[in-house]
């Protein structure tokens, strides 16, 4: 098994298979390593990415148009102001808005559904419908980060749920001698969902960083503020817009 890490980030670990498959997406600074190796080393070291030839680099024959050709073509949509020899094809400039990667063609398109629509069914059917899209998010980042522990720390908030509700059904019929005991229970249960519940939110953002920026790079970045305080609803926008590009090829 491998692990692979990129700008600081550590992936893994995956099999060698998977690596390999991933190598013509990852950057030529990627690091690997496995127990076999005393440290990290290059892809091209490791023996996984054969290293790239050095260029070549040869003085372009003149350009030559076709007889009777104008000297130049109209302006370009990418360059308004710049006019090439007719029969070059437009370019578009690096890093201009709207270009981004186009998808993979069998890669994995997230739960898509307005953040709105998210919002609004969550609210009528008192939560139960948010708690089920929880579950299809987690579920999600599980198949683009099989090392995400999402599923279990969500179940895991759900069991202690169950066990809080019964601890207040408890407390109604106590004595006055354990009351005090049962609603202590209660506060220390409900701190502990609130940690387990944050954990696991930015356990998600973490993966969903991760592979967005690596194996489908598109730059997405995820505020650690909205996070915070919009978790699921605010994975659910950017869900929606990666669905969006999944489809059309255009990332809004």
């Amino acid at each position: 098994m491998w692990h692979f890490a990129i700008a600081g980030v550590t992936q893994g670990p995956i099999p060698e298979s998977a690596l390999r498959s991933l190598m013509p997406s990852l950057p030529p600074n990627v690091t690997v390593w496995n127990p076999s190796l005393p440290s990290w080393r290059s892809a091209e070291e490791a023996g996984l990415r054969i290293a790239a030839p050095a260029p070549v680099f040869r003085q372009p024959a003149p350009y030559a148009p076709a007889a009777n050709a104008p000297l130049v073509s109209a302006p370009t949509a990418a360059y308004p102001g710049f006019a090439q020899p007719p029969g070059y094809p437009a370019q578009v400039p690096f890093g201009a808005p709207g270009v981004v990667p186009a998808p993979i063609a069998n890669g994995l398109v997230p739960p898509d559904l307005h953040w709105a629509l998210v919002m609004l069914f969550s609210f009528i059917t008192f939560g139960l419908f948010g708690l089920v899209w929880a579950f299809l998010q987690a579920a999600f980042v599980k198949k683009i980060d099989p090392a995400s522990k999402a599923l279990t720390l969500l179940i895991l908030n759900l069991v202690g749920a169950v066990v809080l509700v019964v601890l207040s059904f408890t407390a109604v019929g106590a004595s006055a001698d354990t009351m005090g005991e049962i609603y202590l229970g209660i506060l220390a249960l409900d701190l502990a969902l609130f940690l387990i519940g944050y954990v696991m939110v930015f356990g998600m953002r973490k993966s969903i960083v991760t592979y967005y920026n690596t194996v489908e790079p598109i730059g997405l970045q995820l505020s650690g503020v909205m996070t915070f305080f919009f978790t699921l609803i605010y994975f659910q926008y950017h869900f929606s817009r990666i669905a969006n590009w999944k489809k059309t090829g255009r990332l809004q």
